[in-house]
């Protein structure tokens, strides 16, 4: 894991036009319309726009809905299970989608209609293969010995599926092949990235072909094709569908000049005035050209040529001080590493000025300038030595070895309802080498988050200075980052904090496998709090005794949500993001804001049994 991500992280130095970067603004992205069917040709009855969809935990392959609008589904049968095709075609493209996976069922999304990312109910398998859930289909040769035909398919990087009925979102990038003037391919297709329920499940992967099994082209490839839903394996539900196409022309540089001095400015200088050292043209940004890795100033003088009027973002990757004019305005005066602004630009050759400074003997010299535009990825418009970084930060991962590993970090929590984070500033991060980890807020006791996969990214917190966060590093179910234990009269009071001294942390012990059981003292009552993965390692497992007596009429709050829906008698679902299974006497309550609770009334000595599955 280690090697890996370090490996990436060079790429993304190197690779820089096509390397994802994240800033602050970005481009939107076309909302593929499931108001009805008229985004796609025309199909089967399979295929049915509806208002909701739900798949039970245990039943396969069963998928219910409810009328309405804004949700896709596949309800095959056997005269109904064809595939279906969006009426628009795509090259370059990233997508966004939300998808949810029956029990057992199993479909596909054909990128170009030609390369496939495979969806199947993955949930809790250890290796998981390129058959699996976000995985790249293998190619398939006829002409091969039986057994031999199937070759080049890739598993994604981690499982990072969810539990069969719940939503999961799948991000990708893809960069379709390219062809000459004659028709001939001469650089195959590749996914870029690919993420799935935020864990990148793939890196810059060559497709040398079509994956098995093609809707378009018979086997060929093209600049161009439609997107592939297949519809007769299994049902499959699908929202949220967006896009952004690649197909507009890239910014360019025209007429770039420099000039170069052996002395850094750190107000400006009056080039008019100056006599460079070194002076001449070039095809791309470079801070080569001062021939010295230190105490020099260049400056680039050149045009941008803008094929369309429009928002373009403006990245600049560098080391020392960099300032930057269009056609005559200041754009940015930064020192730094980093900096990136929208501007609006017309169409047409718009003159620049760049100048970079560096002094500093412990810095590198690094100077790189991306442009983005709403129909292209980011573009280098400097030569790739010149924003290379020889020491890219290699992460420092955490994993458990034998036995749970526990850690004490902050962390910071942020779900989809929550406008900003809170920092969880005594926090304990219990990682399982069975895969399943959680963090437990000990100021409070209670259930902050669960992640199934790797444990934790502790950079943040080790590397240099810190800030002594750690990141979970797999597929996060986010529960609460309030109390769990509350009085019942406040429940649904808006900001009721507890009473002072409610609550009072003692100790944790462990067991032969090191996970632990939390000891502490709430209104008075002796909670011993005890979680580990379920039998069948799908699910995290909590049991809490709680010993005493009060006369405060107390409830324990399972899980918190916008929207909590009972499944059957055992089994609950919150925000469409995880299960609660609990045989206990619940029910569902108003809480402050809005919100729903999962609350179990607590009358002095209780004992509490429930899972959390995702």
């Amino acid at each position: 894991m280690k090697l890996r991500s370090l490996l990436f992280l060079v790429l993304c130095w190197v690779i820089h036009p096509l390397a994802a970067q994240k800033a602050t603004f970005q481009f939107p992205m076309t909302e593929l319309s499931l108001d009805d069917l008229s985004a796609f040709q025309t199909t089967k009855t399979n295929w049915q726009i509806v208002g909701t969809a739900q798949a039970t935990l245990d039943t396969p392959k069963k998928l219910q809905t409810s009328p309405g609008k804004g949700v896709l589904v596949n309800l095959p049968d056997d005269k109904n299970k064809s595939q279906i095709f969006t009426t628009f075609e795509h090259g370059d493209i990233d997508l966004e989608v939300e998808v949810m996976m029956p029990r057992g069922s199993n479909s596909g999304i054909y990128l170009q209609g030609r390369y496939e990312i495979q969806l199947l109910d993955s949930w809790g398998k250890k290796r998981p293969t390129y058959g699996d859930m976000g995985g790249i289909y293998q190619r398939w040769d006829d002409q091969q010995p039986q057994g031999e035909n199937g070759f080049e398919g890739t598993p994604p990087l981690v499982n990072a599926a969810k539990a069969p009925g719940l939503w999961q979102k799948l991000r990708l990038s893809f960069q379709a092949p390219r062809f000459d003037a004659q028709g001939n391919k001469i650089q195959n297709a590749r996914i870029v990235y690919a993420e799935l329920n935020g864990v990148t499940i793939h890196e810059n992967v060559t497709l040398t072909g079509p994956t098995r099994g093609p809707y378009v082209g018979d086997g060929d490839e093209a600049a161009k094709g439609a997107i592939v839903i297949q519809g007769d394996h299994g049902p499959v539900a699908f929202r949220n569908f967006k896009y952004r196409l690649f197909d507009g022309q890239p910014v360019a540089m025209k007429k770039l000049q420099y000039k170069a001095v052996r002395s850094t400015v750190k107000d400006g200088m009056d080039w008019s005035q100056a006599t460079p050292e070194f002076s001449g043209v070039t095809d791309q940004l470079t801070w080569n050209v001062a021939k010295a890795d230190n105490d020099f100033t260049i400056l680039f003088e050149g045009q941008l040529a803008v094929p369309e009027t429009g928002d373009y973002l403006l990245k600049m990757d560098y080391q020392g001080r960099v300032r930057f004019w269009l056609d005559g305005e200041m754009v940015f005066d930064r020192g730094g590493s980093a900096h990136s602004v929208l501007k609006n630009l017309p169409k047409g050759d718009i003159p620049f000025r760049l100048e970079y400074s560096k002094e500093a003997v412990w810095q590198q010299p690094q100077l790189g300038f991306s442009v983005e535009g709403a129909g292209f990825r980011p573009f280098a418009l400097h030569d790739k030595g010149s924003n290379f970084r020889a020491k890219p930060i290699d992460p420092i991962y955490q994993e458990p070895q034998g036995q749970a590993n526990l850690l004490r970090s902050f962390v910071k929590f942020q779900n989809d309802q929550m406008p900003d984070a809170k920092i969880i500033t005594n926090a304990i991060n219990v990682g399982d080498p069975e895969g399943l980890h959680y963090t437990y807020d000990l100021n409070q006791g209670s259930l902050v988050q669960v992640w199934r996969g790797d444990f934790l990214n502790m950079t943040p917190m080790w590397y240099n200075r810190g800030n002594g966060q750690s990141e979970a590093l797999g597929v996060i179910a986010h529960l609460t980052p309030n109390p769990q234990i509350v009085e019942q009269a406040t429940v649904s009071m808006t900001n009721q904090a507890p009473p002072k001294d409610w609550y009072r942390y003692r100790s944790y012990t462990v067991d032969e496998h090191n996970r632990p059981t939390f000891h502490y003292e709430a209104y008075g009552l002796q909670v011993a709090d005890q979680l580990a993965p379920s039998e069948g390692q799908k699910a995290i497992q909590r049991q809490l005794k709680i010993e005493g007596t009060t006369d405060r009429k107390l409830a324990f709050c399972l899980a918190e949500g916008q929207a909590i829906t009972k499944l059957s008698k055992d089994l609950y679902l919150v925000d469409e993001q995880y299960y609660v299974e609990v045989a206990d006497a619940t029910k569902v309550a108003s809480l402050a804001e809005g919100k729903q609770g999962l609350i179990v009334p607590i009358s002095g000595t209780t004992t509490l049994d429930y899972k959390i599955v995702w």
